[in-house]
C-alpha cells in the first residue's frame, strides 16, 4: 500500500526569517510555521546572513509543521523554495558556503557599479543597452566586488547560488 502523495511544503526565505507551510494540492492551509534568523551589518552598508541560519530555519519550520499540524510526512508530495533575490552565497564543489551571503540589502559594490556605468559609456548608456543602471546591490557587481577583495576566495568558489539555489541544494545535495 503506497501512501497518498497530496500535500506540498512551500517556503518564503525571508530576510527576518523563514515562513513555512504545508498546503494540500487544493491550497487547503495544513500547517504553517515561522522561524526567525539574525541579520549581521559588519560594516556600515553591508548585510549578510549565514546560509546554514536559512537551513536551520528551514528544519524548525518541517519539524514544527509535521508536529503542530499533525502531518504524516509520507503524505508530502514536495517541496519548494522561495525568497530573497540578489544575494550571493559562494560554495565550494560539495556545496558548502565559504563565507556568509551577502545579501540583497548590501550595498558594499557601489564602487563595482560605477565602474561598469563608465566601462559601458554612461549612465544613458548603460540604460539604453541593458534596460536599467546598475548599483551595489546587484549580483553581478558584488561578483566583482569579492573578485577584487577576496580574490583567494574567489578562486576556491565553485559555485555562486542565491538563498533559494543554496537551499535547493542543501536540500538535494545536488
Amino acid at each position: 500500500f503506497m501512501p497518498v502523495r497530496d500535500l506540498f511544503i512551500g517556503f518564503d526565505v525571508g530576510t527576518g526569517g523563514c515562513k513555512g507551510v504545508v498546503a494540500s494540492a487544493d491550497g487547503e492551509l495544513m500547517a504553517s510555521s515561522y522561524r526567525p534568523y539574525p541579520l549581521r551589518h559588519p560594516r556600515p552598508g553591508w548585510a549578510e546572513q549565514d546560509p546554514e541560519d536559512w537551513w536551520r530555519a528551514s528544519c524548525a519550520c518541517v519539524q514544527g509543521m509535521l508536529e503542530e499540524g499533525g502531518v504524516d510526512p509520507a503524505r508530502v508530495a514536495g517541496i519548494g523554495f522561495a525568497g530573497q533575490m540578489l544575494g550571493v552565497v559562494p560554495v565550494d564543489g560539495a556545496g558548502s558556503p565559504l563565507r556568509p551571503a551577502i545579501i540583497w540589502l548590501d550595498n558594499r559594490a557601489e564602487e563595482q557599479a560605477a565602474s561598469i556605468i563608465r566601462r559601458f559609456g554612461g549612465r544613458k548608456a548603460i540604460r539604453r543597452l541593458a534596460g536599467a543602471v546598475p548599483s551595489g546591490k546587484d549580483v553581478v557587481c558584488k561578483l566583482a566586488w569579492l573578485r577584487e577583495n577576496e580574490p583567494d576566495l574567489y578562486r576556491r568558489t565553485q559555485y555562486f547560488l542565491d538563498a533559494t539555489g543554496y537551499l535547493v541544494g542543501r536540500a538535494t545535495g545536488r
